[in-house]
Parts: C-alpha cells; sequence; structure tokens
C-alpha cells in the first residue's frame, strides 16, 4: 500500500479517529482537531546516540563476515541461548546496571588468572583480538533486558553503537500494540570463547509477519551518518507500513498541509544529533550519500 508522502505512513489504532503519522526514524506524531483546526504533535523521537555516530562518514559498513545469515543454521554449544519472543516495553528501565554487566562471576570462573573484574576488552584480548570491546547486551537494558550471561556477549564498541540504531528505533515504537521481538546471538566456540559474540540477530515481529536483521559482532568500524539512516529507514519503513495494514488512514491534504506546518521536520526529516556530535555534513550531502549507498 503506497505512502501519501515520500516518508511519512498515517494510519488509526482500533480505538479512536486520531490519526497517527510515522517518519522513517520511528518519529510518532497525530493530528487531532482542536477548534476547528487540525493540529499535527510530537508524541515520540529518537533517544540520545551518546556521542557514537560518526557523521562525517559516508560509507555504508559492511560485515567482515562473508555470510552471518549461515551462522545461525547451527549452534554451539553451551552459547548464549535465543531470548524469548517480547513486548516492546512501555516505557524504558530506570534502575541501574550490574556493574561489568553482571559478567564479573563468569569471566572469574573462566580467566581466574586475570585481576577481577575482567572487562570485555580484557577477554578479548585474551583470546588474541585487539580493538575496545564492550559488553552487548542482547535484549537491552533499557528494554528490561538482564545483566549476566544469559543476555550478555562480547563484541566491539562499534557493534554496541549498531545495536544502539535498532533499539532507539524499537523504543519509538514501545506504545503500539503488537509488536514483538527476540535476539540471538552466535559465539566464537564452546570453550573459552562462548562469550565472543560473532553475530547478533534481531527479529521484529507484527501480526505473524517477520523482518530480520544481522549485525557483526566483530565489526572495526564506527557506524557512519549514512550507515545509521539506512538501517533505520528500513526497519521503520516495514513498521511503518505493518501498522497501516492494520487500520489504514487516508488524509486529506488540508491535514497533510497541517502536519508539514506544525512539525516542520517531516518536510526534510533529519536524525536527532547530540549536541556534542559532529554534525559533519550539510543535508544536502548526506542526500547525495544516502543515494550512494542504496546503489552500493
Amino acid at each position: 500500500m503506497a505512502e501519501p508522502l515520500d516518508g511519512l505512513t498515517f494510519y488509526r489504532r482500533a480505538h479512536g479517529n486520531t490519526i497517527h503519522v510515522r517518519d522513517l526514524r520511528g518519529g510518532h506524531h497525530t493530528i487531532v482537531s482542536r477548534l476547528g483546526r487540525y493540529v499535527a504533535t510530537a508524541q515520540t523521537t529518537s533517544s540520545p546516540w551518546y556521542g557514537r555516530i560518526e557523521w562525517r562518514g559516508d560509507r555504508y559498513t559492511r560485515s567482515q563476515l562473508p555470510d552471518m545469515k549461515a551462522l545461525f543454521a547451527t549452534t554451539v554449544p553451551g552459547e548464549v541461548a535465543p531470548s524469548p519472543w517480547v513486548p516492546l516495553p512501555p516505557d524504558r528501565a530506570t534502575t541501574r546496571r550490574t556493574p561489568n554487566q553482571g559478567m564479573t562471576a563468569d569471566m572469574a570462573l573462566r580467566f581466574p588468572h586475570l585481576v577481577p573484574p575482567v572487562s570485555a576488552t580484557t577477554y578479548a584480548h585474551a583470546l588474541g583480538l585487539q580493538g575496545s570491546y564492550e559488553w552487548c547486551h542482547l535484549i537491552a537494558h533499557s528494554m528490561r533486558g538482564q545483566d549476566g550471561p544469559a543476555n550478555v556477549v562480547a563484541g566491539t564498541s562499534h557493534n554496541n553503537s549498531e545495536q544502539l540504531v535498532v533499539e532507539n528505533l524499537l523504543s519509538c515504537y514501545r506504545r503500539e500494540w503488537g509488536i514483538e521481538m527476540r535476539v540471538s546471538a552466535r559465539v566464537r566456540d564452546a570453550g573459552v570463547g562462548r562469550r565472543l559474540g560473532l553475530a547478533i540477530r534481531y527479529e521484529v515481529r507484527i501480526d505473524g509477519a517477520t523482518r530480520t536483521m544481522y549485525l557483526d559482532c566483530q565489526t572495526q568500524r564506527a557506524p557512519s551518518g549514512i550507515h545509521v539512516e539506512v538501517m533505520m529507514e528500513g526497519l521503520a519503513r516495514w513498521i511503518n507500513l505493518s501498522l497501516r495494514q492494520r487500520v489504514p488512514a487516508s488524509p486529506t491534504p488540508q491535514q497533510i498541509r497541517q502536519v508539514l506546518e506544525d512539525c516542520p521536520q517531516f518536510a526534510k526529516p533529519r536524525l536527532k544529533r547530540d549536541r556534542n556530535d559532529d554534525l559533519g555534513n550539510t543535508n544536502a550531502a548526506l542526500d547525495k550519500r544516502r543515494k550512494r549507498a542504496r546503489r552500493e
């Protein structure tokens, strides 16, 4: 079903006449009638990026693994079990994380000669790898995922940044009914490498249909601005159209015009960047790089 305006999806929920609007960043706005006039109001926008995105970058980061999908055809004994299908939580968790993401006791058993607490970087270096590593949650802590080896693997800091992209987008849909997710990982081996992630698979399910994404746990490049935009656009467009198929809305030209007047960011949607992030390139340059990444 085609979208009435490029990048925007209009739909209704099962109860009520409010028109809901989604953009390709997961941004959520509503159109309501007030005093005989349509008003668009912001409801949900993306969470902060914590300075993790390399906005000057112009390349879509390719996986270093030849076929991440093939990794999930087999399992390694003792590896992290896939999470069950869980609904998106209605809000972000505010509890504090366990120190070292709950991996201190597990690392003490596997590397008793190392001084605890053993960080993800120390663990990866002990296995002969280089670079900066972090303990990566499968189900994010902010989405009520638990700390500890049942939900955590070691991945590069750049992999954790890519996970943040997926998590930030999904958090924009936390008030929608019937969206579920499941996350699983593949690890290096059944021995001391069983906490070292190779790839992470995200599955999102809406009304029986599933969208799958794979992330490379060993990626050595920070996600660029264009990489983030392409990741978000693909998943957001699929979720938005799935929501529209439930109860479609056909806005009038007046309603569309009101959306663009009240929410000018819809006319040229852009990712919300942190104050400390390097904005890097102009929007025109990002447009060119987005088109080039799609061709690649």
